[in-house]
């Protein structure tokens, strides 16, 4: 799928954080500190189920795309944009690109039940 808008979006870890699902948000630095095997996604669900896996060649931990897991949903994530989860506020800007190439998988994430 391409000509995604991807951003950041900012939890405080001395939360209680969970998606939309119920389970714990997990961010970018979770996963790249190896504290998760997925990174949280807010979704538009008329674009991306929930629950899908999502990939991308622009994100990556030593040569491997990183998991995202679509598991949220927030009212300022509409149509091809995407928000990653993430612990601070400094790598917000990082996350903005433009007209992404991203992968969706057919499977759900087998977390969920």
């Amino acid at each position: 799928m391409s000509g995604m808008r991807v951003s950041g979006y900012y939890v405080d870890s001395s939360e209680d954080n969970q998606d939309i699902l119920g389970n714990k948000l997990y961010t970018y630095q979770d996963y790249l500190n190896y504290k998760s095997k997925y990174v949280s996604l807010r979704v538009d669900t008329d674009v991306i189920p929930m629950r899908s896996v999502v990939t991308t060649s622009e994100f990556q931990r030593y040569g491997i795309p990183v998991k995202f897991v679509a598991c949220d949903v927030s009212s300022a994530v509409k149509g091809k944009h995407i928000s990653i989860c993430t612990d601070n506020t400094s790598p917000l800007s990082k996350f903005s690109k433009y007209d992404l190439t991203i992968h969706v998988s057919s499977q759900s994430y087998s977390i969920y039940p």
